[in-house]
């Protein structure tokens, strides 16, 4: 087997599974799947991009989950 043929093998692999990565680890979650606003502030501050919309209060994004 050629090297040409390796290589093509191992980009065609990368390529049809990098469309499932992160998909194992996806949670969306909301006010209502914290018992307290600590909690939800916790997870808030491990990424301030704010995924989940934890912080979609009315008014201006105050940072406060």
């Amino acid at each position: 087997m050629s090297s040409r043929s390796v290589v093509v093998g191992i980009a065609l692999a990368v390529v049809s599974v990098a469309p499932l990565s992160g998909v194992a680890h996806a949670q969306d979650l909301n006010c209502q799947d914290f018992r307290f606003q600590e909690d939800a502030q916790t997870v808030f501050d491990l990424d301030r991009t704010d995924p989940h919309g934890l912080d979609e209060d009315q008014g201006p994004d105050d940072g406060i989950a």
